[in-house]
């Protein structure tokens, strides 16, 4: 993991270092391709449940990676579906980056934890 984030970090320099944006994508899917389970509740009716689809050294990899990036985009369905932190939260992974929100209806309310 140290060799592929100092890598990544060599790549994002010399794509600033030419005025290029750096764009990376990580995702986390289900062999069904959903991110939640439906489970039944005791009165019957029905509620979505996160699934936990990532390892520990997964999740310690995801850190790093959110430390050495400038922002992380989601959609505001993400965003209100599941309200992530998506700040750094493990020790010398790096600051966390700046959220940013695609929400051309500006439905993401003030309290929301991003």
């Amino acid at each position: 993991a140290a060799a592929l984030l100092a890598g990544l970090r060599a790549e994002i320099r010399a794509h600033t270092a030419r005025d290029r944006p750096f764009t990376l994508l990580s995702f986390a899917t289900s062999l069904d391709g959903f991110l939640a389970e439906v489970r039944r509740q005791p009165d019957g009716s029905e509620a979505k449940a996160p699934v936990a689809l990532s390892g520990e050294a997964s999740l310690t990899l995801t850190h790093h990676l959110r430390g050495a990036v400038d922002a992380i985009l989601v959609g505001v369905g993400t965003a209100l579906a599941d309200d992530p932190l998506l700040s750094v939260r493990r020790p010398g992974a790096g600051p966390s980056p700046q959220p940013v929100v695609l929400d051309s209806d500006l439905r993401l309310p003030p309290g929301a934890r991003l």
